[in-house]
């Protein structure tokens, strides 16, 4: 005999009740996973939309506005913060050490990551499609206040891992820059910005800038400076001596992309 009593009419109404709430929260589930994959592990890239400004021919230096995404930014520095350390410099007998120059904390991102991909690829493209094994590791880098890298070249570092080869080309990108005058300095880039078009000063910090003190670039979040590092010879170019500027408040988080001589 069946019974019709209210135990009944309850389970006949809540189980049915229940596997639309479980599917419910599943799908929820679904969706939030969903977009940390495309957010983070299926990032695909976007069409490129930066504008390039050449700042100098000789050494040739070049202001990149927009070569960051906000949405790379926001993966980059997320992947990037679990891996800061205090910086190192290279020496030349190819020996990782500290510095009281370089009180920064930085980090190498993972190349295998889409959104590291895809900047990695967009630099390549933007150096007239070079070889993808000439470029290293990404570097995120964060300055807190009172941190800085004081003057030094980005050549004069071939190692044996990279059979000799030393680093042509330079990109220094901005992910974030909540900071005051906490730019980029090209000590030897001496110009006369009073006397340039005044939207310089947007991209360069015309009050700190000058032919004596050199220029400072600011640290515009998702531009990047680019600049090469030898002269035609394959020689070092003593012209593009630079220093992170000592952050006096805030913190800024940028990213070195380095490329070497192949």
């Amino acid at each position: 005999m069946v019974s019709t009593g209210p135990w009944h009419y309850f389970w006949h109404w809540a189980v049915p009740i229940a596997l639309l709430w479980l599917a419910y929260i599943g799908r929820d589930t679904l969706r939030l996973y969903g977009s940390y994959l495309t957010g983070l592990r299926g990032y695909s890239c976007p069409q490129d939309g930066y504008q390039a400004r050449i700042v100098s021919y000789s050494p040739l230096i070049i202001h990149l506005e927009n070569f960051i995404t906000p949405k790379e930014r926001e993966l980059l520095i997320s992947l990037g913060s679990p891996l800061l350390k205090p910086s190192m410099v290279l020496s030349k007998g190819n020996e990782q050490k500290q510095v009281p120059g370089r009180t920064s904390s930085s980090g190498f991102l993972p190349s295998d990551e889409p959104v590291v991909r895809c900047i990695r690829q967009r630099a390549l493209s933007f150096q007239g499609f070079a070889a993808a094994p000439l470029l290293e590791s990404l570097q995120v880098v964060k300055y807190e206040p009172g941190q800085r890298y004081g003057v030094h070249y980005d050549w004069g570092v071939a190692s044996e891992v990279w059979d000799g080869a030393d680093r042509a080309t330079t990109f220094f990108a901005v992910l974030r820059g909540d900071c005051e005058r906490c730019g980029t300095r090209f000590p030897y880039l001496n110009v006369d910005w009073s006397a340039e078009d005044g939207r310089w000063c947007g991209i360069v910090d015309c009050e700190v800038s000058s032919v004596a003190n050199g220029t400072v670039f600011r640290a515009l979040e998702g531009s990047a400076v680019f600049w090469r590092n030898l002269d035609d010879a394959g020689v070092g170019d003593p012209r593009v001596l630079h220093e992170g500027v000592v952050v006096e408040s805030g913190e800024k988080i940028g990213l070195n992309i380095w490329t070497r001589d192949g």
